[in-house]
């Protein structure tokens, strides 16, 4: 039987697949990833980074995703995962604000 840890893992790393999915690549990831990056390369031709954030939410795991601008931080997309529609309860603050965090 999968532990949490395992089953947080794994939502995330399908989570993290699937934004990499939208990115464009054309050379990816040729300047440094952003803090804490999950990913780089192109979205709507802006060089950008991917954030995803987890917690564990009533035993379930849950994610957001996030685009950004390398180069200006702009907040390109801003949404939960697709395999944690649920997320969309809570919103892009609840998964960044401080606090304890479940990331794989």
């Amino acid at each position: 039987m999968p532990t949490m840890s395992d089953r947080v893992r794994d939502v995330r790393e399908r989570c993290v697949r699937a934004a990499r999915r939208r990115l464009q690549t054309r050379d990816p990831c040729h300047l440094d990833p952003g803090p804490h990056s999950d990913g780089c390369g192109y979205f709507r031709d802006r060089y950008v980074y991917v954030r995803i954030n987890c917690r564990t939410v009533r035993r379930k795991p849950l994610c957001w995703r996030t685009i950004i601008d390398h180069y200006t931080g702009e907040v390109l997309v801003s949404e939960p995962c697709p395999a944690t529609p649920a997320a969309a309860r809570y919103g892009r603050e609840y998964f960044e604000k401080p606090g304890r965090r479940k990331q794989a």
